[in-house]
């Protein structure tokens, strides 16, 4: 079982790719190889709402992570 508030796999690999550099939910979409935006931004929205990405709404390749790559 999951621990509430725990980052979920696809939730860890959206935010490494947004960590990659991905700027987008496209790109995050194709970093980690998924072919439904919907779920993308359903996803990310999840990284957002713990504090851990964000972006300012309306506008493209604002995507950015609020944590940083250590090591």
């Amino acid at each position: 079982m999951t621990p509430p508030g725990a980052i979920l796999g696809e939730e860890t690999r959206a935010l490494l790719a947004v960590v990659a550099g991905a700027q987008t939910f496209n790109d995050v979409a194709r970093l980690c190889g998924w072919k439904s935006r919907a779920s993308t931004y359903r996803i990310v929205s999840r990284l957002r709402n713990k504090g851990l990405v964000a972006w300012e709404s309306g506008r493209s390749g604002t995507l950015r992570p609020l944590v940083e790559q250590v090591g």
